[in-house]
């Protein structure tokens, strides 16, 4: 709440929201976890590390070649807090 976030759970039944869940789920298993050792001492690191990439570098599909930091710019000004 001190982020103005809102939690949405996902409804039993949901198909729509959970396939963009098990969609990045398999994003993150094919891209991150197939290149690193999960007992690694340093996965936290790396896990930081990918998330900055996938939210700030990696273009995506789904948002026409855009990374999400670019569509939360583009958005900011449409979007109260």
């Amino acid at each position: 709440m001190e982020w103005g976030i809102k939690i949405r759970p996902i409804k039993p039944g949901s198909p729509h929201l959970n396939g963009k869940v098990e969609r990045t789920q398999r994003t993150d298993l094919d891209e991150f976890y197939s290149t690193v050792d999960i007992k690694d001492p340093d996965l936290p690191n790396l896990q930081s590390q990918w998330q900055f990439y996938y939210n700030w570098l990696r273009s995506h599909s789904s948002l026409t070649g855009r990374t999400p930091i670019q569509v939360i710019n583009a958005l900011s000004n449409k979007t109260p807090l």
